[in-house]
């Protein structure tokens, strides 16, 4: 989502922040509209937290 919206004319205007487990990422529209994205990848979020 956030490479498209930089291939249409948006900046990303921080720079990705890797958790491991969660990315969160922020785009800034042609509009000037901040979208913050985030995913969460809920296996490995089990795993580095040793819950079920």
């Amino acid at each position: 989502m956030i490479e498209k919206g930089i291939k249409a004319g948006g900046t990303e205007s921080t720079p990705m922040i890797d958790e491991g487990f969660m990315q969160v990422r922020n785009i800034e529209d042609l509009d000037g509209h901040n979208w913050g994205i985030i995913y969460l990848d809920i296996d490995k979020f089990k795993q580095m937290t040793k819950r079920s």
